[in-house]
């Protein structure tokens, strides 16, 4: 299936199910050399309605951490990450690092201040 640009594969990377919401991110399949990782939030409403958004990672990343509590003004230009193979994704910027990885366990260290 291809939105938005982007062609999504059967299987995500990373899935986080939090209340009623899905947290996915899968790999660009189109790239050869490159991983390139977009998000995906799936959210169940009260009528039972699914609505799915393909969101660039950086957005899914500032959304994940604001579920999780995060006051800062975190723009998607802050976020970069880094893929370590199809087994690891690294979010990092001056909110912390959140890491990632296949099996869907979720590392976050969040900067001092």
């Amino acid at each position: 299936m291809i939105e938005n640009g982007y062609e999504k594969k059967e299987t995500p990377f990373f899935s986080m199910d939090i209340q009623d919401s899905r947290y996915q991110i899968y790999f660009n399949s189109d790239k050869v050399e490159k991983y390139e990782p977009y998000g995906v939030i799936s959210t169940i409403l009260e009528d039972d309605k699914l609505i799915e958004e393909e969101i660039p990672v950086e957005e899914w990343v500032i959304r994940l951490l604001r579920h999780f509590g995060s006051t800062e003004d975190i723009k998607q230009g802050d976020i970069s990450y880094s893929v370590d193979e199809d087994k690891k994704l690294r979010f990092f910027g001056e909110f912390g690092t959140l890491t990632l990885d296949k099996d869907s366990n979720l590392l976050y260290e969040s900067e001092s201040t």
